[in-house]
């Protein structure tokens, strides 16, 4: 049995899934997704 952690490290979301492998078969044991709130400042 392998566990595995993947991460994706992007620019403005980050995200990340983690897997369970035993044999051929592959189960997914959690995934999320971190999107902070952007504030945009606009000048009139």
């Amino acid at each position: 049995m392998s566990i595995i952690l993947g991460i994706d490290p992007g620019s403005r979301v980050t995200g990340y899934g983690v897997i369970r492998q035993v044999g051929r078969q592959l189960t997914t044991l959690a995934v999320a997704v971190f999107a902070p709130k952007l504030k945009i400042c606009r000048r009139d």
